[in-house]
């Protein structure tokens, strides 16, 4: 649903600029944790510059990052699955 939505959002600013394009640049993580897709415009009519970034990212909780989510309230535990 996300990427649907980055999609729509650099067809609309393309059109609306009438002359800058969108470059991507895709970038993963290791060990299948994740991945990310950036769009980024130059030049263009309207924008000087502009971007559209998206980033999935998955993995385990440290046991640093579960105590800063537990201190705000948030039922976290090291170990468990995040997915973000």
């Amino acid at each position: 649903f996300v990427l649907y939505i980055q999609k729509k959002i650099i067809a609309q600013a393309e059109e609306a600029d009438g002359k800058g394009k969108f470059i991507e640049d895709r970038w993963e993580r290791p060990n299948d944790t994740g991945y990310g897709i950036t769009r980024v415009m130059e030049g263009g009519n309207i924008w000087e510059k502009a971007a559209c970034s998206v980033s999935v990212v998955r993995g385990k909780l440290s046991k640093e990052r579960a105590a800063a989510m537990s201190s705000r309230g948030r039922d976290a535990s090291e170990g468990d699955a995040y997915f973000a």
